[in-house]
């Protein structure tokens, strides 16, 4: 007698325990938990497993396909370990560096006035979505420690977020991203 849960989100079939799914990271720990004996071996539409009774792993959340460039960099919702956090801050900072020299060439020296007031406005503009990316990749960060995102606030923090491990397995805002 086995027992499991079917994702309501994709289908995927997931052990019983389960919190979130490994597929589509979706919490599960409100949907019902069946078991073979009574609903028999599949169910229309999913695949059964029988073969190994573990249950397949999904790809990483940062190395997913359909992971859109708004989900990466703009989500405050989720977990995200070490190595996409530290690669995308890197690319943060390069277009940071991008927009302050961009600044200084064009903006600043400019003889003209409209020129230096919208090229003001406009990069107020992309530094402010910078920023929220740069906010949105450290409390994801935060949520790897099961945290939430105000702990990036206390002083050498941002140490620990680049250097110290997150929590093995599901926590409070989602399934472990490295599987």
């Amino acid at each position: 007698m086995e027992e499991y849960k079917i994702c309501p989100n994709c289908q995927t079939k997931l052990e019983g325990q389960a919190a979130f799914c490994n597929n589509c990271g979706a919490n599960v720990r409100d949907v019902p938990v069946q078991d073979t004996a009574t609903s028999g071996a599949t169910t229309a539409g999913v695949q059964a497993y029988p073969q190994s009774t573990e249950v397949p792993r999904g790809p990483h959340y940062y190395d997913r396909p359909e992971a859109t460039w708004k989900e990466q960099y703009f989500s405050f919702k989720g977990r995200l370990n070490r190595k996409p956090y530290f690669l995308r801050g890197l690319t943060l900072s390069v277009v940071n560096i991008v927009l302050a020299w961009f600044s200084q060439t064009f903006v600043d020296n400019s003889s003209s006035y409209f020129i230096g007031i919208f090229g003001n406005f406009f990069l107020a503009g992309l530094y402010f979505i910078v920023f929220w990316s740069s906010i949105a990749l450290a409390t994801r960060r935060c949520h790897d420690r099961n945290h939430n995102g105000w702990w990036m606030l206390i002083p050498l923090y941002f140490l620990v977020m680049l250097f110290g491990k997150g929590d093995e397995g599901a926590n409070d805002y989602g399934p472990d991203p490295l599987g």
